[in-house]
């Protein structure tokens, strides 16, 4: 975890909801000092307290953890409208149909990337995503150490997972992971047999 970006992700997001140091602290259990000095980059929370984190300023992990994936240094942000989609279909041709479009979603984006949205089908990445929420997707088939990704497997059914690496193994980590195992993958190959990524994570959306 690059703790640095996590120390401005988290009073990024805190001044977004309004909240003093003291609140957040209230509703995880510790001491405003420690909240400050997690925003002070002096020392980082445990990966529970991340996903408390996460459930109180409604955002993924990966948007506390992570530098913004949808700012890029040549392009600026936009407004952009981007389709939900009803279900994820085996034929690219067929993804982004008609008849496949529920609606749109308005959301900051770059104009050079395509996005799309989809709804959590389960609650492996609870509580950072629940079942239902809507998840913005940009696409892509590549992918990147320490992001998390949609993947259809080959039931037809979507899975959202946290990409993690060990040389050429590739370990698709749930954070519920008391209710969903974990997969390791020992090669490209393998992994590539079971399924096919859909695209990244960057934004999501309550249900409620």
């Amino acid at each position: 975890m690059n703790s640095g970006v996590f120390s401005k992700n988290l009073y990024k997001y805190r001044v977004q909801k309004r909240m003093t140091q003291r609140e957040v602290a209230d509703k995880i259990g510790v001491r405003q000092q420690t909240v400050a000095a997690w925003e002070a980059n002096r020392s980082t929370p445990s990966p529970d307290i991340i996903c408390s984190l996460a459930q109180i300023f409604r955002v993924t992990t990966d948007e506390l953890l992570l530098e913004n994936q949808l700012i890029g240094q040549e392009w600026p942000l936009q407004r952009l409208y981007v389709p939900k989609l009803k279900s994820v279909v085996q034929k690219k041709e067929q993804l982004f149909a008609k008849e496949n479009v529920s609606g749109q979603v308005e959301i900051l984006g770059r104009y050079d990337v395509q996005y799309f949205g989809i709804e959590a089908e389960d609650d492996s990445m609870s509580p950072a995503l629940e079942k239902g929420d809507l998840v913005i997707l940009e696409r892509t088939t590549e992918i990147t150490e320490g992001h998390t990704y949609a993947f259809l497997c080959q039931d037809e059914s979507v899975i959202l997972r946290q990409v993690n690496t060990f040389g050429n193994r590739i370990l698709l980590l749930p954070i519920n992971v008391a209710k969903y195992p974990c997969r390791l993958f020992e090669n490209t190959e393998s992994f590539s047999s079971e399924g096919t990524v859909l695209g990244k994570v960057v934004h999501s959306i309550r249900k409620w």
